[in-house]
């Protein structure tokens, strides 16, 4: 799955800003961080100038682990947050992972 986004980078002069992507499983089987950072992209660029991101999202990766302690997704709604870090969120969505 790809996730696009276009931040516009602020300020006066050249800019270098960071987009972030969170992810949170609400349902997890075993306890996983509110907001687990899993990607990250350095922009640069001129100000007010929008730049497309894309992050892609393999929710198969075997990057968490089950109830049963093996590795991979667990089906389910997760939530994604973007935003330059995880307390500053400026798009938030989800998607459920199916069976």
């Amino acid at each position: 799955m790809l996730v696009p986004v276009r931040p516009v980078l602020r300020g006066l002069a050249l800019v270098a800003a960071l987009a972030s992507i969170c992810r949170r499983d609400p349902a997890a089987s075993i306890a996983r961080p509110v907001k687990e950072p899993f990607g990250s992209r350095k922009l640069r660029g001129a100000p007010d100038h929008g730049q497309r991101v894309r992050f892609e999202i393999d929710p198969t990766a075997p990057d968490s682990h089950r109830a049963d302690l093996s590795l991979g997704a667990e089906p389910g709604r997760f939530d994604l947050m973007i935003g330059s870090a995880s307390d500053d969120i400026r798009l938030p969505d989800r998607f459920e992972l199916l069976d």
